[in-house]
């Protein structure tokens, strides 16, 4: 006879009062997670049966880049979606809880005949900003300029380097109608003061980009103006009836209030958000996260609901680029500047020189991070909801 056939049966007297015990420290189990655990509103929903995504998230990366800007290319009726911003599993992150790498006056580069004067100004970067949608970038820091009655996006200076704003917004809508599934985030700042041109009148603005074919209607437009309003889910956005792709922000100009009103589409930035300080000579000031990640303009860090972080210098210089662009440094900012500001997500961060360094791999990694996050928090909830909802029925069971 075998070891295993001389064993005798295990005694099982005990097997009922062990079960109810088990089951009573389960119920008890899920009442602490349900009282202390992290839910929010899609978890409610998804026990209700509701769902704020067309799609269930995924634990890998969109197969479907045409593999030149890091995005996702389904044709452009958007009829077969797949992803949101190069990623299946971030269609269910809300607006404000996605991460976006932004060219920092991506309108004044090298190739668009900005100078460089030493110790003064300088191109923020080599290559046209089209060339940085292309290369998976879906944030965008511009400067519109009104010079000689006709707006324009300049630094500074009217004419100095400038870009035709029609131009730029009439290749953006070319740029997302060929990728459905890909949605940008514009920080605009309105520059009244430009060395030969005039205040900027917004309504102008508003009025040019009407004006391009497509454009507004890619818009989202936030009606709620409450600083804490509840943003939709990328995958809301790209799959509506209605897609939208853009949203817009900006600053220096009017903000927003009833004594000084904005038109639709054009969010005032420091209502909803806020930013770190910008003015940083060296490498080093910006590693002294104390002062360099402090924010100096926006709302309070428990009223905001998009955190903005610089990461350059200034006048720029591409051999500082080359330092703090790398996924070290950049990987590094983000975590010390999340930590100064009460562990809060950074939603957009602003480079030079975007055509060096990691920018996009760090921001899809990190998108991703944050989607699998908030996917293990729903299925602890949702297991802490189920357990409960089992002891209790079992409970009332047992007490008739």
């Amino acid at each position: 006879m075998s070891d295993y056939e001389s064993k005798p049966e295990s005694k099982r007297c005990c097997t009922w009062p062990r079960a109810l015990i088990a089951l009573l420290l389960l119920g008890v189990a899920g009442v602490l997670i349900w009282q202390f655990a992290p839910i929010d509103e899609d978890t409610v929903n998804d026990l209700k049966g509701i769902s704020n995504s067309t799609d269930e998230p995924t634990a890998e990366k969109n197969d479907e880049s045409d593999g030149s800007d890091g995005g996702s290319n389904n044709g452009g009726d958007g009829s077969n979606l797949q992803g949101c911003n190069g990623l299946d599993v971030i269609c269910d992150l809300r607006l404000d809880e996605v991460l976006f790498a932004a060219p920092h006056n991506a309108m004044a580069t090298k190739e668009g005949g900005y100078p460089y004067i030493t110790g003064i100004t300088g191109p923020n970067h080599n290559k046209p900003l089209e060339d940085a949608l292309k290369a998976g970038y879906r944030g965008l820091s511009i400067d519109v300029c009104s010079c000689n009655g006709i707006l324009e996006l300049c630094h500074g200076v009217c004419d100095l380097g400038s870009r035709d704003i029609k131009e730029v917004f009439t290749n953006i809508v070319s740029f997302l109608q060929d990728r459905p599934t890909e949605f940008l985030m514009f920080n605009i700042q309105i520059n009244n003061s430009p060395i030969g041109g005039v205040e900027v009148d917004i309504q102008d603005l508003y009025n040019l980009m009407k004006s391009v074919d497509g454009f507004y209607d890619m818009v989202y437009v936030q009606t709620d103006t409450q600083s804490d309003v509840e943003w939709p889910t990328l995958g809301t956005l790209l799959k509506a009836e209605e897609r939208k792709q853009i949203v817009m922000f900006h600053f220096n100009g009017p903000n927003c209030s009833e004594n000084q009103p904005c038109p639709e589409g054009l969010h005032y930035w420091f209502r909803y958000g806020a930013e770190t300080e910008y003015d940083f000579v060296t490498k080093q000031e910006l590693e002294n996260a104390a002062s360099s990640c402090e924010v100096t303009r926006g709302k309070p860090v428990d009223q905001r609901g998009f955190l903005g972080v610089t990461n350059f210098v200034t006048p720029p210089e591409e051999d500082v680029a080359k330092e703090i662009n790398t996924r070290a440094f950049i990987e590094q900012r983000l975590q010390d500047c999340s930590e100064v500001n009460n562990n809060q997500n950074i939603n957009i961060f602003f480079i030079d020189f975007w055509s060096i360094g990691d920018a996009v791999e760090v921001t899809l990694e990190e998108n991703e991070k944050r989607a699998s996050e908030k996917a293990r928090r729903r299925r602890t909830t949702k297991s802490a909801l189920r357990t409960t909802n089992t002891f209790n029925n079992k409970n009332h069971k047992s007490k008739n």
